[in-house]
């Protein structure tokens, strides 16, 4: 039977639709003595009595849809809108990442020669008589950490979950259906409960890498996977942690090139909430992000972090102001992408504050130095205390909780991992070497930081704390008495269920990309360059022909070549972000392509620091279609070439996280590593 949801006309509501709490009550004091047993049966099957615990409005439907997708229903287009928000927003943070360094700190309107380094003869673009051309090309780093409003570290994640069940309850509890409210409050919620900031590290040199081979640029990476089983084994183990008692050489043999073995990292100690990173700074904030939960996290701290030197240290107490957008030095690049509002320099690093609409500049914002809550860098007498290769493992024990690493995925450790080494790599500002062609030869390197910030449910400072402008369910008759203990075990249970089983809601299922058409796929390759070879035509062939036909899957990768014995698209556990049908990551992706069209299994290679390792090095203006591009970091990533896109850009063909399946873009990639893998 049909019924009106409050503040809804009757004729928009389907026959699936159940009845209002208040309803319920009616029909079963009016009509239950006109049921008969076998009548009354039947309705106790198609009925839907709503209740606190549970996602009313995934019973419920708009006219006209199809019922037997619960993603039709009110709850479910909602699940859509804001998964897209998602992907776009995640998508937005990564699009910015890829950018060059150049372009980035020209998009803040800062001088560009905050991201010059020495003359790079692997670069193109750069003119060895004139330094004024010697920008560093690409960020060697990218680290995106996730935080939730308490200052946590987190795992990437989602709080869409979290936004709908409360909202879910919050109505229920004001005595409500209408979907209409439940969408406002949604979205009020989303839009006020995440940031992002990003900051650029200081110039730094190695001990040599521009002539480096490839495998010897992979052997360099690989320090951060034996690091990563390092510490996965001490988690696994019971009981309290102790010192990690290794022969020293077992991560320096896997990381350490000849001209580096004295490399060392300073000690980084921190509380329970962080990791070893960049101190917290200015938040790059979403125009609708709300300012209370902002200024939670605004404090500055005195002392340095990862990707940062010892330079211009701030007093304890400090004002800042920050810096309008200016005309671009004359020498920067054109912009591209997202717009990039205003900059600020703190310990000798530059940090960029941008928003979707309302830019967040001229505005004087007090810090203040509170080491007991903060993330720091300890100091000994003689300055910091050098590490030996073990102690980066120690460093990471000491820094967390063993409850909370076992929450980390695999991505957050070696996001952790990779930061601590990062700041031993940027220690050195200088390399001495002049001569381009010598093994210590270092042009420069620059990284990049992303710290997201997503508020949820259960955080102190989190969704519950946040005020809406308006709040849509405010009208009720039925009173608020607050987050009770009974609504929030309602909506902690709602967050904790498999939506998926229970609703058929997962970000995989939301947006099916279409595979390309014959006629795309043959425009494509009759674009292709006439010298081609048949090998690299065949790779791209099978690569363009997988568009939309491989679900993007966290740690996905092939167990045979082709498609009929890997079973894409079967469901599988959610991966980190909720991903339930099986495929491929993107340095997956690229291995099967190869290990599918010509047989060629790339040595097994199927992930990003592996990929570093195989084929020839080649410079970006050398790039031919079927080569890749990788960056590597916490926010690695892996692209395959087809053509240059007239602007500087490439389309590039990749296993999409965002899009999540395969997809043909025009991507900026600026990233370290070129590979020919075939001739």
């Amino acid at each position: 039977m049909a019924a009106v949801l409050r503040g809804m006309p009757q004729d928009e509501v389907s026959e699936k639709a159940a009845a209002t709490p208040s309803s319920v009550a009616a029909v079963e004091s009016s009509e239950q003595e006109t049921y008969t047993a076998e009548a009354a049966t039947e309705a106790a099957k198609e009925e839907y009595v709503p209740s606190i615990d549970e996602l009313n409005l995934a019973h419920y439907y708009p006219k006209g849809a199809d019922t037997e997708d619960r993603l039709n229903s009110y709850a479910g287009e909602i699940y859509k809108e804001l998964m897209k928000k998602d992907n776009e927003y995640l998508a937005r943070i990564f699009d910015t990442s890829g950018m060059s360094p150049r372009t980035l700190a020209s998009k803040l309107g800062v001088s560009t020669s905050r991201v010059m380094g020495k003359y790079n003869p692997a670069d193109g673009t750069q003119n060895p008589d004139d330094p004024s051309t010697w920008y560093i090309p690409d960020f060697k780093n990218v680290n995106v950490s996730f935080y939730n409003a308490d200052g946590k570290r987190i795992n990437e994640c989602s709080n869409v979950k979290d936004i709908m069940s409360m909202a879910s309850v919050y109505g229920y509890s004001h005595g409500s259906l209408d979907p209409e409210a439940f969408k406002q409050y949604c979205e009020g919620l989303y839009g006020k409960s995440r940031n992002y900031s990003i900051s650029i590290g200081n110039v730094y040199y190695d001990d040599g890498c521009i002539n480096r081979s490839a495998k010897e640029e992979a052997d360099g990476i690989k320090r951060i996977e034996s690091s990563l089983e390092l510490l996965k084994k001490k988690l696994s183990e019971d009981g309290e942690f102790v010192d990690v008692s290794i022969d020293t050489q077992v991560l320096a043999d896997s990381y350490n090139s000849p001209e580096s073995e004295d490399a060392s990292i300073e000690t980084a100690v921190q509380d329970n909430s962080g990791g070893a990173e960049i101190p917290d700074g200015y938040e790059m904030v979403d125009s609708a992000f709300d300012t209370d939960m902002a200024a939670g996290t605004s404090e500055t701290e005195s002392l340095t972090g990862p990707g940062y030197h010892n330079q211009g240290v701030l007093p304890e107490t400090e004002v800042y102001e920050t810096v309008g957008p200016t005309v671009p030095d004359t020498a920067a690049a054109s912009a591209e992408g997202q717009s990039l509002d205003s900059a600020e320099y703190q310990d000798g690093a530059l940090w960029m504050i941008a928003s979707d609409s309302t830019i967040v500049s001229n505005e004087t914002v007090e810090t203040t130095h509170e080491q007991s809550s903060a993330q720091v860098l300890k100091k000994s007498g003689e300055g910091y205390r050098s590490l030996a290769d073990a102690d980066v493992i120690n460093t990471i024990l000491g820094s967390f909780s063993k409850d909370d690493l076992m929450r980390m995925d695999d991505a957050t450790l070696r996001g952790i991992i990779e930061e601590v080494y990062d700041y031993n790599d940027s220690k050195k500002s200088a390399n001495g070497e002049t001569d381009v062609k010598s093994k210590n030869y270092c042009p420069g390197h620059v990284d990049l930081y992303v710290k997201v910030t997503i508020a949820g449910f259960q955080d102190e400072k989190g969704l519950k704390s946040i005020k809406l402008t308006s709040d849509p369910f405010e009208n009720s008759e039925v009173a608020w008495k607050g987050w009770t203990e009974d609504k929030i075990e309602a909506v902690t249970g709602l967050i904790s269920r498999d939506w998926y089983k229970t609703y058929g809601f997962s970000i995989s299922t939301i947006d099916p990309k279409n595979p390309l058409t014959e006629e795309e796929i043959s425009k494509y390759l009759d674009e292709l360059p006439k010298d081609i070879s048949s090998k690299r035509k065949k790779v791209i062939k099978f690569a363009l022909e997988s568009v939309g036909k491989v679900p993007y899957y966290y740690g996905g990768k092939a167990g045979a070549k082709g498609y009929e014995k890997n079973s894409f698209g079967s469901v599988v556990s959610p991966d980190h972000r909720g991903r339930v049908l099986k495929g491929l990551d993107c340095s997956g992706w690229i291995q099967w392509v190869y290990w599918s069209a010509i047989g060629d299994d790339l040595n097994g290679s199927a992930s990003t620091s592996s990929l570093v390792g195989e084929g020839e090095k080649i410079k970006r203006a050398d790039l031919r279609p079927g080569d890749i591009i990788i960056r590597e970091g916490a926010d690695s990533h892996v692209v395959m070439f087809l053509a240059w896109a007239g602007n500087g850009n490439m389309i590039a063909i990749h296993e999409n996280g965002s899009a999540n399946n395969v997809s043909v873009n025009e991507v900026t990639a600026s990233y370290p590593y070129y590979r020919k893998l075939i001739n």
